[in-house]
């Protein structure tokens, strides 16, 4: 049930796509203890600007039924920053990353809601 969005000024080759939501995925699964089986990843290319200057910068949107503490949040956002610092060469005062808690009669899933 987790998700997480990625939008991108960063061209990512459709080759390596697979392999970035893996890992993205896996920093979701790390860090809120929910299986990688339930996790979404979407990633969406775009220009961004940040602080008034065009260039490589990353958005995360994070969702999920429970789970997004302040620990944990704080977690994901030196994971993700520190991925996209080491696979993107994207500097954390280049990404942002915002979470949202949705209630489980908000999310549908398979047919019905959780």
């Amino acid at each position: 049930m987790p998700l997480i969005k990625m939008q991108t000024s960063v061209a990512i080759h459709p080759e390596n796509l697979d392999s970035v939501m893996k890992s993205l995925s896996d920093i979701v699964a790390r860090e809120t203890g929910k299986p990688g089986t339930y996790i979404m990843v979407t990633i969406e290319q775009t220009p961004m600007m940040l602080a008034e200057k065009s260039g490589d910068a990353v958005l995360f949107d994070i969702r999920g039924i429970g789970g997004l503490t302040q620990n944990v949040n704080a977690s994901l956002t030196a994971g993700l920053c520190q991925f996209c610092s080491d696979e993107l060469n994207v500097p954390a005062n280049r990404v942002y990353a915002t979470f949202t808690d949705v209630p489980r009669s908000n999310w549908g899933w398979n047919g019905n809601t959780f």
